[in-house]
């Protein structure tokens, strides 16, 4: 069995779809440390590493992080570019001391020689940026909404069991439709609606396609038995503290 990446409650940090998934109160890509600007910026900085990006300049309240190779970012976070110019992506975190916690707002642009010429947006921006302050330890901040994708109400990842791929169930939120639908730890979702499951991005897409409607259907894999299993559309409650 191979696994890659964990996720809460059953959707997925892929970036394909037009809609973010976390939307905050006003709309800002930032997050919420439960510390100084400080420490929260040692630990964006710390994650920027961790993902492969170079810190290029690092402030008790500001961290800048590049990567070469436009083309590679733009695919991974789900932007379209028919530029072929050589050019890197800068991300910025600028943090602000609010009481006993920290706020980090991001933001990136792209840079063709010296200098920056498109501000980086979009869905995929804003949710590639919100996994990175939440993998450094932020949280989102209160009266942030999931409107845009379904939540099956689980915590999975990606895996692959005897060759087929899908998102595995980690643990179930109590309540949720996942376990009043009666999936169990273990279990294997190789189809959503329809849609084949093999990375996060299938996962997320397909979430977002079903949040229009009542209902959805998806095909589990427990051992050797598949069954196909009726949900009804739900999503994420809102941050509330």
């Amino acid at each position: 069995m191979t696994i890659a990446g964990v996720l809460a409650l059953g959707l997925s940090s892929g970036l394909q779809a037009n809609e973010p998934y976390a939307v905050t109160p006003d709309g800002a890509t930032e997050a919420v440390f439960a510390m100084p600007t400080a420490e929260a910026s040692i630990d964006i900085a710390n994650t920027c590493r961790q993902r492969g990006l170079a810190v290029e300049a690092h402030t008790r309240t500001s961290v800048t992080c590049a990567r070469k190779s436009w083309h590679d970012v733009a695919d991974e976070l789900g932007l379209e570019t028919a530029d072929k110019a050589d050019s890197e992506i800068r991300l910025r975190f600028f943090l602000r001391q609010e009481g006993r916690v920290s706020i980090a707002r991001a933001s990136g642009t792209r840079t063709v020689i010296v200098f920056d010429i498109d501000p980086v947006t979009g869905a995929g921006f804003h949710d590639a940026m919100m996994d990175l302050m939440l993998a450094a330890g932020g949280a989102y901040p209160v009266g942030t909404r999931f409107p845009n994708h379904a939540s099956m109400g689980f915590a999975g990842r990606i895996a692959t069991v005897d060759d087929v791929s899908g998102f595995q169930v980690v643990e179930l939120t109590p309540g949720s439709m996942a376990e009043r639908a009666g999936l169990m730890k273990d279990d294997l979702v190789t189809r959503i609606a329809g849609k084949p499951i093999e990375d996060f991005g299938d996962v997320r897409d397909a979430l977002a396609g079903v949040a229009g409607g009542k209902d959805y259907e998806i095909l589990v894999k427990r051992g050797s038995e598949e069954r196909r299993v009726r949900m009804q559309t739900e999503f994420r409650a809102a941050i509330s503290e």
